[in-house]
């Protein structure tokens, strides 16, 4: 070999020796799967029927567990047999990592590449569950693999619980709305894109007040859908209305422009990201005039159950009820369990009558 191509050999040797040593010990490994060996006590199942279902829904599931002498299974997700697609930063923060548990509409999608960089400059840890798509159920699969995500990343790693945030595309994002909603303790922040629902439908349901007070004036939402998803778009509008109505705070939409239906790219994920680690700037005098106007709208809805009953329209009232429940939720409650009790004999305790299937009619 002449020395020219010696000495060019040399030259390209050093400098990628170089280039490695100036990112060693800085670079994070790519997303890669992992196996869950550690359940969350969040993810139990009287902790999801107490969070995620409406009183009168769990009153049904109290009555029928008491009645059949029976329990719900504990965990409906078992260690050692589930996957998730892990990414972790080189570094953690000054308070440790911060989280995002992401929800799919598919059972093997990954993190989108351009948002590794923003991830890592943010110290911030991706996970998502696999087998988790809009094909699973919900209750039993989609919200636990989300829960017990977490666990594991709590588990191995020091996660600063102020940074902890939710997030979901399509299908996944109604699922991720509806934990945000009934574990605002836990998640700090909630990415919608391109799938919402208003509040009242699907399922999604006020949690207990005091959750909800945490909903209302602390949890941070961003709706990123894309401004050519029409479809998801004309229903975030109605999301955002219902946010409204039930004085939900912290609502910001940075919308993709010219994108359709996918997740934002890395310039506005990195918008997106920003929104979703500020505070939210609460109102108190704002906050206060909506809350009283949405009381009244409670107690209108649970007096006019009781009068149809006095007159003894008592379909009338439970169709009431039912859609109080549904809409309301723990704001209803306790009222809504007692006018439940009263229009179904089947429903108080320790009344002698057969076993009530947990979604099974009440009439």
């Amino acid at each position: 070999m002449g020395i020219w191509l010696r000495r060019r050999r040399a030259v390209l040797l050093a400098g990628i020796a170089l280039a490695t040593c100036g990112f060693a010990g800085s670079s994070s490994q790519g997303p890669h799967p992992v196996t869950l060996d550690v359940l969350s006590p969040l993810a139990a199942s009287d902790r999801l029927v107490e969070r995620l279902l409406s009183p009168v829904t769990q009153l049904r599931i109290d009555r029928y567990v008491d009645r059949a002498k029976t329990g719900l299974a504990t965990q409906s997700i078992r260690v050692g047999e589930e996957t998730f697609d892990l990414f972790v930063p080189a570094t953690p923060g000054p308070s440790g990592y911060g989280v995002m548990v992401y929800i799919w509409p598919g059972d093997e999608m990954s993190m989108p590449f351009s948002w590794r960089r923003l991830f890592e400059a943010r110290h911030l840890i991706f996970i998502a569950a696999r087998r988790s798509g809009n094909g699973q159920n919900v209750l039993e699969r989609r919200l636990p693999l989300a829960l017990h995500g977490l666990e594991y990343a709590r588990h191995h790693y020091r996660i600063d619980s102020e940074r902890v945030y939710l997030g979901g595309f399509s299908g996944g994002s109604r699922v991720a709305q509806k934990l945000a909603l009934g574990y605002p303790d836990v998640f700090r922040s909630l990415m919608l894109a391109g799938g919402s629902d208003p509040i009242g439908t699907a399922g999604f349901v006020p949690p207990s007040r005091e959750l909800m007070r945490l909903f209302q004036r602390h949890t941070r939402i961003v709706f990123a859908t894309g401004t050519q998803d029409l479809p998801n778009r004309t229903k975030d509008a109605r999301t955002h209305a219902s946010f409204a109505d039930f004085c939900v705070r912290g609502v910001r939409d940075i919308s993709p422009s010219r994108t359709g239906h996918w997740v934002p790219e890395d310039r506005v994920m990195a918008r997106v990201l920003d929104a979703l680690e500020e505070p939210v700037k609460d109102d108190d005098a704002a906050f206060s005039g909506c809350d009283r106007a949405l009381e009244i709208r409670v107690r209108a809805g649970l007096d006019e159950v009781q009068r149809l009953s006095a007159a003894g329209r008592e379909d009338d009232a439970r169709d009431k009820l039912a859609a109080l429940d549904e809409l309301y939720g723990g704001l209803a409650a306790p009222d809504s369990l007692r006018l439940a009790e009263a229009l179904y004999p089947v429903l108080r305790s320790g009344a002698a009558a057969e076993v009530l299937p947990p979604n099974g009619a009440l009439d």
